[in-house]
């Protein structure tokens, strides 16, 4: 790999990071139109939906893990 596909893929990936995604998109559309305090509306719903998406994950991994185990018989 030269130095060219790496600069390029940090060009790339600077670009991919500093883009808005669906998030940033909704609360620059909210709070110029619903105010400051629907914006923060938002950030605490997006913060609980991750909490709560993460937890699911890993309580559906650990289900998996404890199945397989009991898969795998004495």
């Amino acid at each position: 790999m030269g130095w060219m596909e790496i600069a390029s893929f940090a060009v790339v990936a600077a670009l991919l990071v500093m883009s808005p995604g669906p998030n940033g998109l909704l609360i620059a559309k909210t709070v110029p139109s619903s105010g400051r305090s629907a914006g923060f509306a938002n950030v605490a719903g997006f913060v609980a939906a991750f909490y709560v998406h993460g937890a699911l994950s890993i309580l559906g991994i650990s289900i998996i893990l404890v199945r397989s185990a009991e898969a795998s018989g004495p």
